[in-house]
């Protein structure tokens, strides 16, 4: 019986370590998803704000100040 006992007891804290550990991972688990979460948002904000600098870049190379400057800035250099 004391035998017995001795296990049921060493098996106890083996169950109590174990459930500290899942504890430990869980919370850890939970910080890595919170940290990927973060990331997640500030990639699409930067995907958001690359997309509105790619679209204003596009409006201002196709307006006609730009061509008119190109055209400007190569006569100039064809003179050199």
């Amino acid at each position: 019986v004391l035998t017995t006992r001795d296990h049921v007891i060493g098996l106890e804290a083996e169950a109590a370590q174990l459930q500290a550990q899942v504890e430990r991972l869980t919370k850890r688990l939970k910080a890595g998803q919170e940290r990927t979460q973060k990331l997640r948002d500030r990639l699409q904000v930067t995907r958001r704000r690359a997309t509105r600098a790619e679209r204003r870049l596009a409006e201002l190379t196709e307006s006609r100040a730009w061509r008119v400057g190109a055209l400007l800035t190569r006569s100039h250099r064809s003179r050199r």
